[in-house]
């Protein structure tokens, strides 16, 4: 037999023998040695509780729709290849009923093998997204108008990603889905390896060194302002983003003729899966870039684009390879 007393707002349950002693002794040592015992018990009870996701869940997406995500999603579409590298470092790939399908393309995914345990593809057909019977479907800004209209109509749950302003961020959207899936643990365990790797990379950045300005600039002359992924990168490597300096937002068409007039330190080029060599060759033709500083004197970073513009938790990598490039590690005399 048990009996129960209340600490505060808690119920504390105790068994009969103690209880038979708190109520002969009723003195305030008695029961602080009580509450000792058993409020540990209590916290880890609450923990577990608080980390466990309540539905139906109530939740503005980051493009201002209120939706409604009646149970823990078992069956979710992944209509992004930020959202496909989250889920499937986070969620049991049994609840994951199709990924996009970026996401076994080498030239812009890094989860390619892992994505193979995930049967489903989805493409911008709503028929085909409907088909999996989805309890919860991720798009983002750039998913088609039509489609988020389409499947708004329907009772799924559509949770819309709108804000790609760099690593603050994408631990943003790895929150929110460890949330909405009743994932927590496995994002915060996400974010924790993400935030130890981001102060580990940090510490090549030397201390009181002068910030490199960098102008982003891609092989088709479009280069990242702010609220980019690039953007949030040079800044975490501590450098200064030019295009964002000078008020650009976004991906804009950039004259070449910028490209010196801006006089950057450094120029970060991205360039598809294995053509880092391929891109070198056809920006060293144009002959603006051929006879400038920055070919002459090896300042023009060249690193691959699923790295640099990814929107997931790999943007560390992206990150650790512009550290890298910036400030290469000193031999040391022999």
């Amino acid at each position: 037999m048990t009996f129960s007393i209340f600490y505060g707002q808690k119920k504390i349950i105790m068994p009969l023998h103690l209880f038979s002693l708190y109520l002969r002794k009723k003195n305030t040592l008695f029961l602080f040695f009580i509450l000792i015992s058993y409020i540990p018990l209590l916290s880890a009870s609450e923990y577990s509780d608080n980390n466990k996701q309540q539905y139906p869940l109530h939740i503005i997406d980051e493009g201002g729709k209120s939706i409604v995500i009646p149970h823990k999603p078992m069956r979710i579409v992944s209509q992004t290849l930020g959202t496909d590298e989250i889920l499937l470092a986070i969620c049991p790939t049994e609840r994951l009923v199709a990924l996009s399908l970026f996401s076994t393309d080498p030239r812009y995914s890094l989860v390619v093998e892992q994505a193979k345990q995930v049967k489903g593809r989805v493409t911008q057909s709503a028929e085909q997204i409907l088909g999996f019977k989805p309890d919860l479907v991720f798009a983002a800004s750039y998913t088609r108008a039509e489609l988020m209209q389409l499947l708004e109509q329907t009772n799924i749950p559509v949770y819309r990603f709108t804000k790609f302003g760099g690593i603050d961020d994408v631990i943003q959207h790895i929150r929110l889905l460890g949330q909405m899936i009743d994932e927590k643990k496995a994002a915060e365990k996400l974010i924790a390896s993400m935030e130890n790797d981001i102060k580990n990379i940090k510490k090549s950045i030397p201390k009181n060194n002068k910030k490199p300005r960098i102008l982003a600039y891609s092989q088709w002359g479009y280069t990242a302002g702010q609220s980019t992924t690039v953007d949030g990168v040079i800044s975490a490597a501590g450098g200064i983003n030019i295009a964002a300096e000078k008020g650009v937002r976004n991906h804009v068409k950039l004259n070449e003729e910028y490209l010196v007039k801006w006089q950057p330190d450094y120029l970060l080029v991205g360039a598809e899966y294995g053509k880092v060599d391929l891109v070198r060759e056809r920006l060293l033709k144009q002959p603006l870039l051929a006879h400038s500083y920055l070919a002459k004197e090896n300042r023009i970073i060249i690193i691959e684009s699923r790295y640099l513009n990814t929107v997931s938790q790999y943007i560390v990598l992206g990150l650790q390879q512009l550290v890298q490039a910036l400030y290469p590690a000193k031999k040391s005399a022999s």
